[in-house]
């Protein structure tokens, strides 16, 4: 009775992790340089323990991190990929901004104005990116682990504006990091390629799920994006973009959907 209850709230459950933040986002110039301040609202905690009940109970193999862990997760994360760290702030942190567009926007313009080649490229892109970030070892608790985001949406990664580059970011969420790194990889995939499908919209609405199965599996974005065979097995046996109807899964698709994200910034 209980877990057909909870089955039946998934949806809604699935639109309130979307459509709730827990972050105020806003621009600043400081001494000539553009800045990202990003900071936890003062009732985050109470959805952040809400959140993770529901992915325990689910079994989503990630957690919201409570402020401080994120603050000091996201520094570690910029510390081994060697760029700047941000600044902490007594809520958050103070982030260089990322020049160039989200993910999202450009997939959502596939088709239209931009050709559908040219978006496979910055899915490459993104794909060669995320790779370089699964290939970053930090360490926790005195034992190196490989990254993994826990968030990898196409809302969560910036095209530069000159087409040739992607920058991940967005580090509130983290996987567990007990498990394996090809599952936590492979989730990672699932989540790239699950967003993009949702991006994909005809005119008319219809989703493009199909065109991207294709393109995984027969090769527009080539495996040379992300030359590792075991994650990508990993992903496909376990369903590829269809593996789970999880409520974590569908919120990153029900935010793929209605944020097309946009830096979710007061102009």
């Amino acid at each position: 009775m209980k877990h057909l209850l909870f089955s039946f709230l998934m949806k809604p459950l699935a639109w309130c992790i979307a459509r709730v933040r827990i972050n105020r986002v806003t621009r600043e110039t400081i001494s000539g340089g553009e800045f990202i301040r990003k900071e936890r609202l003062w009732f985050s905690w109470i959805l952040i323990v809400l959140g993770n009940c529901v992915f325990r109970f689910r079994r989503a193999p990630v957690r919201v991190l409570h402020r401080r862990q994120w603050q000091q997760w996201e520094g570690a994360i910029h510390e081994a990929q060697g760029v700047d760290v941000p600044s902490q702030t007594p809520r958050g942190l103070l982030l260089f901004k990322i020049s160039g567009k989200p993910l999202c926007d450009v997939v959502d313009a596939a088709g239209r104005e931009l050709p559908f080649d040219e978006v496979v490229e910055r899915l490459k892109l993104a794909l060669e990116a995320l790779y370089r970030l699964h290939q970053t070892e930090i360490v926790v608790d005195g034992k190196p682990v490989l990254l993994s985001h826990g968030d990898a949406s196409v809302t969560n990664v910036i095209i530069s504006d000159d087409g040739r580059s992607a920058t991940w970011f967005d580090f509130d969420l983290r996987h567990d990091l007990r498990k394996p790194a090809s599952l936590r990889h492979a989730d990672d995939l699932r989540a790239f390629y699950t967003t993009a499908a949702m991006c994909l919209l005809s005119e008319e609405g219809v989703e493009h799920e199909e065109l991207v199965e294709q393109t995984v599996r027969f090769g527009r974005i080539p495996m040379a994006a992300y030359p590792n065979e075991e994650t990508w097995q990993r992903f496909l046996d376990e369903g590829g973009i269809r593996a789970s109807t999880d409520v974590f899964l569908n919120a990153q698709r029900i935010r793929a959907l209605i944020a097309r994200w946009r830096y979710q910034l007061p102009q």
